[in-house]
């Protein structure tokens, strides 16, 4: 009755190891992007304040223009880079409003991401869309 045992945990062992390298083959690896030294000097790296755990109900407009570096309208551009984890978004800087921007077209840090492997999913955090391309948007 013993070896019985001993047969069938062999015979699983051996099925969960080749399920597991089966299922190790299908994943699909996409290299991410690194900012290239072309566009470096177009993104500007800000360390502003953040919202994170406060009740979003009782920030004010004053306290969040208070609270930003750079205010700017514009158009979302076509143009993306695909980093890991996020997307640069280009973007057309027609007005700023408060902070020295010296370039017209700057690009944004976005926290969603695609991952283009089989099925094509799309993350976004905490239900972030990425910007449409041509629309205007006022940016903090």
């Amino acid at each position: 009755m013993n070896k019985k045992w001993l047969v069938v945990i062999f015979i699983i062992l051996v099925l969960d190891v080749t399920v597991g390298f089966l299922v190790k083959r299908t994943f699909f690896y996409v290299n991410s992007q690194t900012i290239s030294e072309k566009i470096k000097d177009k993104c500007l790296f800000l360390c502003g304040g953040s919202f994170k755990d406060c009740d979003i109900r009782k920030i004010s407009l004053e306290e969040i223009i208070k609270d930003s570096d750079v205010i700017v309208s514009g158009r979302a551009l076509s143009d993306r880079i695909y980093v890991k984890g996020a997307v640069l978004t280009a973007f057309n800087v027609v007005k700023a409003y408060k902070g020295k921007i010296t370039n017209s077209k700057i690009y944004i840090f976005e926290p969603s991401y695609f991952n283009l492997g089989r099925y094509n999913n799309y993350f976004a955090y905490c239900g972030y869309n990425l910007m449409k391309p041509g629309h205007q948007y006022v940016l903090f």
